[in-house]
């Protein structure tokens, strides 16, 4: 499945997932910030989750960013000036991965226990 998004300056994607997909995103027109995240596993809260961060980066045009079910796969998208992206995604979305995509609301607090960049995520 392709999709094609455009965006305005100051345009965003909040955090979310595509479950058991693959996909390339890549920058046509303008730039774009993307923050991505891995899941680590459910926290002891209801409908919680760690978060490792992958990190952030900026798409230009001919730019790529590429995801997998478990990698690079939470992620928002920010239109730093007017911008249009074209997504490719295997297998492509139907009834079920429509409805099992989530929403993330991040909190950038930490989990004391880890060195690495883990943050505590709830489900929107």
């Amino acid at each position: 499945m392709t999709l094609s998004i455009t965006f305005g300056t100051g345009d965003s994607i909040p955090f979310h997932d595509h479950p058991g997909m693959t996909g390339v995103a890549n920058c046509f027109v303008g730039r774009v910030s993307v923050e991505s995240f891995d899941l680590v596993g459910p926290s002891e809260e209801p409908e919680t989750y760690w978060l490792r961060r992958r990190g952030s980066s900026i798409l230009r045009p001919g730019d790529t960013m590429t995801l997998t079910a478990t990698a690079n796969n939470i992620h928002q998208v920010k239109a730093i000036e007017p911008s249009q992206v074209i997504d490719v995604f295997t297998p492509p979305y139907n009834r079920t991965r429509v409805t099992g995509t989530r929403w993330y609301e991040i909190r950038k607090t930490p989990r004391a226990s880890s060195s690495e960049d883990v943050v505590l995520a709830r489900v929107k």
